[in-house]
């Protein structure tokens, strides 16, 4: 966990985040030995506006994560080409480049851009750091300059990508309304004291968040079991297949329901939360519409 300043930008912090899931996604495709061949495995990424730089667009790519952010005021982003010729072919087109690349950077510091990522990708040291060390001060390091380059390239590509999808923008736009949602699922929980950490030392700040993170994970535990307790108290296939779709399409992150300030009862009885035993509820067969087991 990273306790960022309100002065550190996201996109350093996303890219370890990245790296680390990736590789733990990876595991998942093959657990025992690595028989496909990872470079075919390419992971996509949505995140808002503060979730990229172009030197993180360039990292990312040499991992083979796509990373297609919202890309706020699109219309104002500047496009570049590889060399003068494809600039001078993108003049033809409706959407333009404004200008090319520098090749010369990127020819010039790749071996020490490659040193950096294998270092980064091997777990040696945190992304966030490299990059911060490389941007510090008003000049930043000739090495940065090279992955904002080759960035450039990459981001032009994602922005031409989200430009010619409606498909793409609308994913984009679904993923980040469940961010949202839990952002505002998080300051639902974190109520107190106006939603304000009222410490400072870096110990005490993990603790408000862990237990933040601990109520969280207990409603959404108990959103899992009670939509599980509906579930098999449904009878017919068809009422099966209504309540998997409308559980597919929502969230576990509701919290209306939910007393976030608590109730106590000490004169009477609690009655049972759940008809289903948790047996039950873990041996869930859902249903599908074409039965695939795969989706059970």
């Amino acid at each position: 966990m990273n306790i960022l300043s309100s002065s550190d930008r996201e996109a350093p912090f996303l890219l370890d985040g990245l790296l680390e899931s990736c590789e733990k996604l990876w595991d998942l495709y093959s657990p025992d030995s690595h028989t496909e061949d990872e470079s075919d495995l390419e992971h996509i990424h949505h995140s808002d506006s503060h979730g990229y730089t172009e030197a993180v667009f360039s990292a990312l790519w040499f991992k083979n994560i796509l990373l297609q952010p919202h890309i706020a005021k699109v219309w104002q982003k500047k496009l570049f080409a590889y060399d003068k010729q494809t600039l001078n072919l993108s003049r033809e087109g409706l959407v333009q480049a404004s200008s090319a690349v520098n090749q010369g950077k990127i020819k010039k510091h790749w071996d020490e851009m490659l040193r950096i990522m294998c270092s980064v990708i091997l777990g040696y040291c945190p992304a966030h750091l490299v990059f911060r060390q490389l941007s510090a001060g008003q000049a930043f390091h000739p090495v940065y300059h090279a992955f904002q380059e080759l960035g450039r390239l990459v981001r032009t590509r994602a922005t031409l990508r989200y430009l010619s999808s409606p498909e793409l923008r609308r994913d984009v736009r679904k993923y980040l309304n469940r961010v949202e949602l839990g952002q505002k699922f998080g300051r639902a929980v974190f109520h107190g004291r106006e939603g304000k950490l009222q410490v400072g030392a870096p110990d005490e700040i993990h603790k408000a968040v862990l237990c933040k993170t601990i109520c969280m994970n207990s409603t959404i535990a108990w959103n899992y079991l009670k939509l599980s307790d509906y579930y098999n108290g449904l009878k017919s296939d068809n009422e099966r297949l209504e309540a998997s779709e409308m559980i597919r399409s929502g969230t576990v992150m509701s919290h209306a329901h939910i007393n976030m300030g608590g109730s106590l009862f000490l004169d009477e009885e609690l009655p049972r939360s759940f008809k289903s035993t948790l047996d039950e509820m873990r041996n869930i067969k859902i249903m599908t519409p074409l039965n695939d087991p795969a989706l059970e």
